[in-house]
């Protein structure tokens, strides 16, 4: 009787530190979702390791005009104010744009959008990949992170 007693409880145990590791990971994964950005499939937006860009490299590549940059806004926020020289491509109407990039699909493209928690970067990149693009760098903090540092603003009238 004793060691069915004994066993009961470790099963109960085992079963609440089963539950407990599932709960952490539940969160965990949440938390992961959250930070990285979710795909069109909802997924995790993918490996991006190596294809991000971030300050003071991102300033550099600006003044060196080494890249061509992408805003993924929408026509009306991108003409409210954007990277200066940036060229605006919002993701839903890449396919229609493509002729304003170079024809050079190894040419440096630096994507961006708002701020650090817009998942347009993202989307963009994966697009313009589709359209055999190879050496896009994402700007992660976009143009929210681009004002803080301090750097200039372009306003147009034409996107």
């Amino acid at each position: 009787m004793k060691q069915n007693f004994v066993n009961s409880a470790l099963v109960k145990r085992f079963s609440f530190l089963v539950k407990e590791i599932g709960i952490v990971s539940f969160w965990v994964l949440l938390g992961t979702l959250a930070l990285f950005g979710f795909d069109a499939a909802g997924l995790l937006s993918g490996n991006f390791v190596g294809l991000v860009v971030d300050f003071p490299e991102v300033y550099q590549v600006w003044k060196d005009e080494s890249a061509v940059f992408v805003d993924g806004r929408t026509a009306t926020v991108f003409k409210r104010g954007h990277i200066p020289g940036a060229i605006n491509i919002p993701v839903e109407e890449v396919a229609k744009r493509l002729s304003a990039l170079p024809n050079d699909k190894d040419v440096q493209l630096i994507v961006y959008c708002g701020s650090a928690s817009c998942p347009l970067s993202y989307h963009l990149l994966k697009q313009l990949q589709r359209y055999n693009y190879t050496n896009i760098q994402i700007f992660q903090r976009g143009i929210e992170g681009w004002l803080r540092f301090g750097y200039p603003l372009q306003t147009s009238s034409k996107p």
